[in-house]
């Protein structure tokens, strides 16, 4: 699975929280992107293995079914390479030790919300 190289750049946003998953989803589509859900991440790896290719995965660590840490293991077991923006309230977990490109701890900002996803699309363009 490739990354678009030119278009509106596609986010998936993975987030049991609802009026989070909603808001962050808001902000995004307000900045010009193009926006997916997922509230667990079971649904995220089925839309993953059925061919939606996002650009940047916004993903929440602790959910129910099936939390982050297994969407991350599943991705790497699928050669999957996505970059994850991170967003967790979980204080002692750094976005390097688990794969992530950044770490957006909860709550943020909008403003932290979106130069997070810059930050994380930019490294990505970067390293290839």
């Amino acid at each position: 699975m490739k990354r678009r190289k030119q278009g509106i750049p596609r986010v998936l946003v993975i987030d049991d929280d609802e009026r989070l998953m909603m808001a962050i989803t808001q902000v995004l589509h307000d900045a010009g992107y193009e926006t997916r859900t997922a509230y667990d991440g079971h649904i995220a790896m089925q839309r993953l293995s059925m061919g939606y290719a996002p650009d940047l995965i916004i993903l929440d660590l602790v959910m129910p079914r099936v939390n982050g840490l297994e969407v991350l293991n599943w991705m790497r077991q699928h050669h999957l390479q996505i970059p994850i923006v991170l967003a967790t309230s979980e204080d002692d977990v750094r976005a390097a030790d688990v794969g992530a490109v950044v770490k957006l701890s909860k709550p943020f900002t909008d403003e932290e919300l979106l130069a997070a996803v810059a930050t994380a699309l930019r490294a990505t363009e970067q390293g290839g």
